[in-house]
Parts: structure tokens; sequence; C-alpha cells
């Protein structure tokens, strides 16, 4: 968010890997018969989920949202708020925003195009190649019609405040996911755009710019592991991490930092990352090979790195032999992205040293 906050939208820190549909309307009192009993979204509840977050990301929308008097529409929230954090709206409200801002699209009013420019993203990509899908307006606006049924339904049945109630994923789903390999288009790994500019002066990327994809992940016994996977130009590359986040009687030994990391070079895809870090840090590459494995220790600086669902988590690694370095490992299993980032330029020559196991 830039410059200011708006009190409606969910929680969206992390949208994926939700189940098929995750809406439920909620009200104090309300059953779980009551919940899962609405009339629901005729194109199911996921998509609307995903609506929500990205209006939430936007403030232009949200000010469109505001001007206009339907921000009632971003009444949501993760299952597990309690009531007394919950930004309630009446069915009333609820309802007549949605109703509101369907015909305002259906007026084609100019106001409304930040809010219909988040729409048109989502249902692009969603219809992509699907010649018989409905324009985006009017997808939108049979949404809005479908919201507006719910809020119905919860007035029917006595309620006198409501939100739409997100239901989260439970952790085994996720990771049935994750075992999925990625079949996406592998990302180039230099062509990150990183939030943060290199602060050492030097004109060489940052190790920050390797960004890569997960292309598969699992649970282990002391913590979980992933394979990330991209190209470097045509060339593909790619390592393993496993991470112990549990050691011994100590749940959250990586926070103590006495977690350990493991990085594995596998087959050509490890050799030619190797040779890919050399050549954007500028450093001799010794040799031609790469490591089977390096050893490093790591701390978390934020998130929860035992609860690798939660967010984006950073790790800084500290390689404790010779020669030593430290840099960052960040990733995000519900994005399936990693990051490799630098913590020092001094750092680089024994960054690839150690990676090709010289």
């Amino acid at each position: 968010m830039s410059g200011h906050e708006h009190e409606h939208g969910p929680d969206c820190d992390h949208d994926h890997g939700m189940p098929p549909d995750p809406v439920r309307v909620r009200w104090p009192g309300a059953s779980a018969e009551d919940k899962n009993g609405h009339p629901g979204f005729r194109k199911g509840g996921l998509f609307w989920t995903l609506v929500l977050c990205e209006l939430a990301e936007s403030d232009d929308a949200q000010d469109a949202l505001e001007e206009l008097g339907v921000d009632a529409i971003l009444a949501a929230v993760p299952e597990e708020a309690p009531d007394d954090e919950v930004e309630w709206a009446t069915p009333d409200e609820l309802a007549g925003a949605a109703e509101k801002l369907a015909a305002l699209l259906a007026d084609g009013d100019a106001k409304v195009k930040p809010i219909v420019a988040v729409y048109d993203d989502l249902w692009a990509e969603a219809t992509d190649g699907d010649d018989e899908a409905p324009p985006a307006a009017e997808a939108f606006a049979a949404d809005l019609q479908d919201l507006a049924k719910i809020a119905r339904y919860a007035a029917e049945r006595g309620a006198d405040k409501v939100v739409i109630e997100i239901q989260r994923p439970d952790e085994d789903s996720l990771w049935e996911s994750l075992a999925h390999e990625y079949d996406g288009e592998l990302p180039d790994i230099t062509e990150a755009d990183p939030e943060d500019e290199d602060e050492s002066g030097d004109d060489l990327p940052s190790l920050g710019d390797l960004i890569f994809v997960i292309r598969s992940a699992a649970r282990t016994d002391d913590g979980y592991r992933f394979d990330a996977v991209g190209r470097y130009g045509e060339t593909p590359v790619g390592f393993g991490v496993a991470i112990r986040t549990r050691d011994g009687d100590d749940p959250d030994a990586v926070h103590d930092g006495g977690a350990r990391v493991t990085l594995t070079l596998p087959g050509k895809p490890g050799k030619n990352l190797v040779t890919a870090i050399a050549e954007v840090y500028e450093v001799d590459r010794p040799g031609g090979g790469a490591a089977a494995k390096v050893e490093l220790a790591a701390v978390s600086l934020e998130g929860d790195a035992g609860d690798p669902f939660s967010g984006v988590v950073p790790l800084e690694l500290i390689h404790e032999g010779k020669p030593r370095f430290e840099c960052f490992l960040n990733f995000d299993l519900g994005d399936r992205l990693v990051e490799l980032r630098e913590k020092d330029p001094k750092h680089r020559a024994a960054i690839v040293k150690t990676l090709a196991g010289a």
C-alpha cells in the first residue's frame, strides 16, 4: 500500500492453494450450515477471492470504491478472524453496494475504470484461449449479482451484519499442490525486478537479481525441501534446498540460528548455475564442476521458516567453513518463488568457489 490504508478488504498475504470454493457467508451466531448454505457464485467462489485480494492491493481501486460508496463489497475476512476484529457490513449495505456497482458497470461510468482494470487483468488470465468466455464487464456484473444474493440470503436468516468468510487451505492440501511439478515457462534468472537496489555502489548486478521458480517441494522428517529451477539465457539451471527447521527437541531452531540449510547442485543444471553466477559476478570460475552439497547455517530474519506457507521467508545463510561467506535465501512456497541475494560483494569469489566445489 502506498501512502494510506483502507479499512476494508481481506488479509491476502497468501491466496494460493485455496479450496475449490473457499467462500462462506458469516454473521454472529451463524452455524456451519448457515455459512455453507448460501446460493454461491455461479462460477465458484475461488475467482471472487482473487478479485477481493487484488482490489485490496490497489489503492486506485479502493479509492474509487470509497468515492462511489460501494466499498462494502470488500467486506471479507479469513475464517480464523475473531468477531471483534471484523469490519462488518449490514446485508443491505453489502447487497446495495454490489447492485450499485453492477449498475455503474452497465452504464459504463468512467469512475469505475480503476476497479474494472483490476478485474480485467484477472479475467484475461483466467480465460486465456477461451473464445466463448463472456466479456469481463459481464462476468464482473454476474459476480456482483451473486454477491447481492448471498447478502440477501443472510438477511432472510436474521443476520443484521455480515461478512464474506474465506476458508484457508489446510497444510496437507498445500504440500500436495507443491508435489506436482511446475510445468510453466522457466524465468531467466537475471530478469528479476528487485525492490531493493544494490547498495554496494558497484555496477555489477546483485545476486538478488537471480530469481527461480520452485519445481516441486515436499516435507521431510526434520523440515522440508524444494527444487529451484530457471534458465540463464537458454541454458537450464537449478539447485536443491533442504531446510531443517527442527533440531532435536527445539522446534524453533531456525529462529535461534541453529538450523541447517543444505544446497545441492545436481547434474548439468547445477554446473550451469555455478557458471551463470560466476559470469554475473564477473569472477573466475574454478574448474567445470559443482559441489555435491553445501552445508550452511541459517538464521531466520523475519517471517516463519517453521510455517513456510506464512508468506515470504528470508534466511541469512552462513558458510562457516573456508572460505567463509554470507548471503540471503528468500523464498515463498505459496508463490513458488526463490531468490538468492548477496550480503556483501566481497563474498562473490568465495560463493562461486564453494559452489564449484573447489
